[in-house]
């Protein structure tokens, strides 16, 4: 098995949600999909029931098939992706070993869907137990 990519920097840089790709939603573009996301709070009620799905779609808009932003999401191949962190995010990531790591798992189904290795949920729960 290869080992996970943990951190979303460097090399992997572009799987961050902070990494510069724009993006339209509302009418109006976003820098980033982090952007978009805080636009979307703020426009949604019923937040908690739709956040995973906003996030979804808003990850399926940053890699859309035949980008080169698609192309790097591919290339990451079967490898489990986790988004590590310091700042205590167990819902989207991983902090000091434990979360759910929802953007990770997000990130997985889309190259899933781009035609690349998805998510294996049976393989998630053994890694992380999430």
């Amino acid at each position: 098995m290869k080992s996970p990519i943990c951190s979303f920097s460097d090399d992997y840089a572009f799987l961050s949600n902070f990494y510069p790709s724009p993006i339209h939603v509302f009418g109006r573009e976003e820098p980033t999909v982090e952007h978009a996301y805080l636009v979307a709070t703020e426009k949604s009620p019923n937040w908690g029931s739709i956040k995973l799905g906003v996030m979804a779609n808003l990850l399926r808009l940053k890699f859309a098939p035949g980008t080169r932003l698609a192309s790097w999401l591919l290339a990451t191949d079967d490898v489990f992706l986790v988004k590590g962190n310091e700042a205590g995010d167990r819902f989207w990531g991983v902090c000091g070993g434990s979360g759910t790591n929802h953007l990770g798992r997000l990130l997985m189904r889309v190259r899933g869907e781009l035609g690349g290795v998805g998510l294996d949920e049976e393989e998630a729960h053994f890694l992380w137990g999430a």
